[in-house]
């Protein structure tokens, strides 16, 4: 849960999310998300897959760690980062 409260308030992706971006910008959100999870040290392994969508983006993340696999999906726009569901 840590790691999901430290990833929410450490994204800054406002130039990413506006209404003409492709498949890059959400390919950079995704390495952007992997590499804040990863500095994390207790987390091993990490894969966020995005999409966006009228400034919206949606990641669906997975996490390892010692104890296991995290899965989660956050909801992200200019202003916010939201977490839709932790699976």
């Amino acid at each position: 849960y840590a790691l999901l409260v430290m990833l929410t308030g450490a994204l800054d992706v406002r130039e990413l999310l506006g209404e003409d971006v492709g498949t890059r910008a959400a390919f950079v959100l995704s390495q952007r998300i992997e590499a804040q999870c990863l500095a994390d040290e207790r987390v091993l392994s990490a894969r966020a897959t995005t999409t966006i969508t009228q400034g919206r983006a949606v990641a669906t993340v997975q996490v390892t760690d010692h104890d296991g696999v995290l899965r989660f999906t956050l909801a992200i726009t200019d202003v916010s980062v939201e977490i839709l569901k932790v699976f």
